[in-house]
């Protein structure tokens, strides 16, 4: 790694958690094709989506407890 990468992980690995999680995300960001507006109207959209099925009966709800149970038991 450079010099200037080395210097920039160490100050950023310095700060408090809230900061180094905002740099996480402005960083990843920085990587996708999409905007952060393109992103959030992709969610906007998937939240109607998923909205309009379940009061259509065509999904069912899930306690959050179950989906974490549901995701450990698959990893």
């Amino acid at each position: 790694m450079s010099p200037q990468f080395e210097s920039i992980q160490k100050e950023a690995l310095g700060l408090p958690q809230r900061e180094r999680e905002l740099l996480a995300e402005k960083l990843i960001l920085s990587l996708s094709k999409f905007s952060q507006e393109e992103i959030d109207k992709a969610w906007q959209e998937e939240i109607e989506r998923r909205t309009k099925l379940y009061e259509a009966g065509k999904i069912e709800s899930m306690e959050v407890h179950e989906v974490i149970k549901n995701l450990r038991t698959r990893l």
